[in-house]
């Protein structure tokens, strides 16, 4: 939030009561994730590691793979747009991922991104 805190959402996101901040107690783990990963990746799998069945938000391969190596359960951006289309939340996630990849640079490969879109019915 420091980074971004001129990015849309960012009030929502900082005033919302839903979302809890800690702070991660192993700087050591941090420290050595750091030395793959960049610093919001490896605090954010270091806090996921002290957490009892966390969920970790994370798109980067090298950070899902380091999640899965330490057990912890993951998903990304896609997934919760379809668990939001599921529960009705969204009536398609088409548009949703036009403007992540148009509006915000989010990368997704053509091939996941028609699959994904095959899968919900939606091409």
């Amino acid at each position: 939030m420091v980074e971004g805190a001129d990015q849309p959402g960012a009030e929502a996101v900082s005033s919302a009561s839903w979302i809890v901040r800690r702070t991660v107690t192993n700087r050591a783990l941090v420290h050595g994730l750091q030395q793959e990963l960049d610093a919001g990746e490896a605090e954010a799998i270091a806090l996921a590691v002290e957490i009892d069945d966390a969920l970790l938000l994370m798109d980067e391969r090298l950070g899902r793979d380091t999640a899965r190596h330490f057990g912890i359960r993951y998903t990304g951006v896609m997934g919760i747009l379809i668990k939001a289309k599921h529960k009705g939340y969204v009536q398609a996630i088409q548009p949703l991922l036009d403007a992540l990849r148009d509006l915000a640079g989010f990368h997704i490969s053509e091939a996941l991104y028609r699959r994904v879109l095959q899968d919900e019915g939606e091409i």
